[in-house]
């Protein structure tokens, strides 16, 4: 607002600077008609006006170089009768003149080859035009130009621009009057003119015109200055007007960019606390909706281990799959909350391929056995087997989709396949591709961009249906007397994973002929390699989920520390540990755990995360304070119900070794233990126990 203010002010400025030269060019024709007046005698006597001829009998000599100016004249002058020779300069006017002796020459005086001034003293000192009258076009503000005008010997002058009436008044009075009146009396003069003294050869008559030529010139300019002045002092006053205006405008558009602003800043402190108010409810549902169910399926599991008749097995077992059932919708409504509401992010650490991929199939090789459907998986011989990416992630998508095929599937086989998306390595560029759960970039040496297709030989699905089961809470049967069940958020979820890994998701299918999932995701390349991998289910895998996942790591005796508030938590957890040899201390929180720990050597201590007094961070904190003078370091293995990405890494943060989630699977447990006593790398045991329960 200030710039432009200071803009028009400076306009304004610049009409008074020249107002002010305007009045400066006034001086020297005023002083011109003062000093002049001073010579002009009272007693200069008026010749009587000779009789007029007709204007068709009066010829006028034009002398202008300008066709616009000379044209205008010619008009002016044939339009009243006149007959008009015109000449472009001073030397063909001469010419002009001395042939036809013109009755009148009006010429300009800015001319090329010879100016006004010496046409009108040349036609002055020649005998035969001395008698012609000559009309000089001046804008008389120049006192030289005055000076010279009179030394010229001029009759008449007219002031640019002129007016049309006057003109013709001035031509008929200058025609009225006997040629005699216009031989030069030479009169010598000392005149001082702007503070310059100069001798002119002039008469009276020549001063009284040039004085009233003078004067008509001075009052046009003073009615232009009066004009000039009403124009500005209008202008300043919608100037200011304006200014006020946009003052107003401006001021009032401020204010409602600040309002604005100050809306936007609620707006985005509400939302950002609506986002943590959703993390915090999901990691509290997480917790809450996991703990009963750990419980119910660890005490399954204790149970399934003692001396039961044939039918109190059969009952359990039910109970375990409807448990294992109700974790699968449990999970993957969570996950599609954390989705939601970005909780989830991909994760960058050194995986194998064939492993991930093995390890997914081994998972569903018993309900692929139970409907005796063939399960195999091939990877391409081309592809290297040391990524780095968000193994959790791709586990969880292979579960889904092979998951789905394998419900889906009534005989048959169900085939997954792996080959390169491009058919080729891309060069290295890594970018910020692969981004760790707490913002660091994992750089890897190259990219390659894989394609996994999953088929099977099942009911297929209507082609109308191809996109929308994808979307949430879409199936491809939702008519109440559809066969299968589910939540219909398999195939969403692992759309939002598959996005996050860089890629996409797509189905072929035909109705009774089967279908493919295709989904492509991007990796980072590790720096082993290993053998193309072949694989098929085992013929004689087990019907029972307990015996696939009951090959566990051997671990001699341990002394472990229990933290763990939930008496049915330390039920099972101290069932699934005794039984297995290990001595176990329970603490009821972390403040308990600090002390056990300050008083008793343990091998290993298992840490729950939320309980009253001190939770287990705090505890993990403390625990490894104690430890900065002994330089002894006590392996904690973080438990909890909190499925969220971003507990994990605060686990971490606060010096624990590893982190799994409830409901805690004896084989996992046990593996991450083993991992943590031959002192090996945090894993991703979170993803790990999420894809287990990620079947749609």
């Amino acid at each position: 607002m200030e710039e432009t203010d200071t803009a028009d002010v400076r306009g304004v400025r610049q009409k008074n600077e020249e107002l002010d030269a305007l009045n400066g060019e006034l001086r020297d024709p005023l002083e011109v008609t003062k000093t002049l007046s001073g010579f002009i005698n009272n007693g200069v006597q008026q010749t009587d006006a000779a009789r007029l001829l007709p204007p068709d009998q009066v010829e006028i000599l034009v002398v202008e170089d300008s066709p616009t100016q000379a044209a205008l004249l010619r008009a002016i002058l044939e339009h009243r009768g006149y007959r008009v020779t015109h000449a472009e300069n001073g030397e063909h006017a001469l010419a002009l003149a001395r042939q036809c002796k013109p009755a009148l020459v009006i010429s300009d005086i800015i001319m090329p080859v010879m100016d006004g001034f010496c046409l009108c003293q040349a036609l002055k000192q020649d005998a035969a035009t001395a008698e012609v009258p000559v009309i000089l076009l001046t804008a008389l503000t120049d006192s030289r130009g005055i000076i010279s005008a009179l030394k010229a010997g001029a009759d008449y002058y007219l002031t640019k621009p002129y007016d049309q009436d006057h003109l013709l008044s001035q031509i008929a009075f200058v025609l009225s009057l006997p040629p005699q009146r216009f031989k030069t009396e030479d009169e010598c003069l000392e005149v001082d003119i702007a503070g310059e003294r100069e001798t002119i050869k002039t008469n009276r008559r020549q001063l009284i015109n040039l004085l009233f030529a003078t004067y008509e010139n001075t009052a046009r300019q003073n009615q232009k200055l009066a004009e000039m002045r009403n124009k500005l002092a209008a202008f300043n006053k919608r100037l200011e007007a304006q200014v006020r205006e946009r003052t107003a405008a401006l001021s009032a558009e401020i204010e409602k960019r600040k309002r604005k602003e100050v809306l936007l800043q609620q707006a985005k402190e509400a939302a950002d606390a609506g986002s943590r108010a959703k993390s915090q409810f999901l990691a509290n549902m997480s917790h809450e909706i996991r703990t009963p169910m750990a419980g119910v399926l660890g005490m399954t599991e204790l149970l399934l281990q003692t001396d039961l008749t044939s039918q109190q097995r059969k009952h359990v077992e039910m109970v375990r799959s409807s448990g294992d059932t109700l974790m699968v919708v449990i999970n993957q409504i969570l996950d599609f909350s954390k989705i939601e509401a970005g909780g989830l992010t991909v994760e960058a650490t050194d995986f194998s391929l064939r492993g991930t991929l093995e390890e997914a199939m081994s998972l569903l090789a018993v309900p692929a056995q139970q409907k005796n459907l063939q399960l195999r998986w091939q990877v391409a011989p081309e592809i290297r087997d040391a990524l780095v990416g968000d193994a959790g992630h791709l586990r969880q998508v292979l579960l889904n989709l092979v998951g789905n095929a394998i419900k889906f599937t009534q005989q048959g086989e169900v085939a997954v396949e792996v080959e390169m998306a491009d058919g080729r390595w891309p060069m290295a560029d890594g970018g910020s591709l692969l981004a760790g759960d707490e913002g660091e970039v994992h750089q890897p040496s190259a990219i390659c961009h894989l394609r996994f297709s999953v088929r099977d030989t099942g009911m297929g699905i209507l082609k109308e249906k191809h996109e929308t089961i994808f979307s949430a809470f879409e199936q491809a049967d939702n008519s109440h007397a559809r066969q299968f069940g589910g939540t219909g958020l398999g195939l969403a979820i692992s759309s939002r994973l598959v996005a996050l890994m860089g890629g996409r998701i797509w189905v072929e299918s035909e109705v009774g002929h089967g279908s493919t999932f295709h989904f492509t995701a991007l990796f980072g390349i590790g720096d082993a390699t290993s053998p193309s991998a072949v694989g098929t289910a085992p013929d004689n895998a087990s019907t029972s989920v307990a015996a696939v996942s009951d090959q566990r790591p051997a671990l001699p005796p341990l002394r472990i520390l229990l933290a763990e508030d939930n008496p049915v938590n330390q039920e099972l957890t101290l069932g699934m540990l005794k039984g297995r040899g290990h001595a176990v201390t329970i603490a009821n929180n972390g403040r308990e755990a600090v002390a056990a720990v300050q008083r008793c050597p343990f091998d290993v201590v298992l840490m729950d995360l939320q309980m009253p007094e001190m939770d287990g961070r705090e505890a993990a904190a403390a625990i490894r304070a104690d430890e900065a003078a002994s330089h002894v370091h006590l392996p904690i293995i973080a438990m909890t119900a909190n499925a969220l990405l971003s507990e994990r890494a605060r686990c971490l943060a606060a010096g624990m070794d590893e982190y799994v989630t409830k409901p805690v699977r004896p084989k996992v447990l046990f593996e991450v233990i083993a991992r943590c006593l031959d002192n090996a790398s945090p894993g991703d045991t979170q993803g790990e126990l999420i894809a287990e329960g990620a079947q749609s």
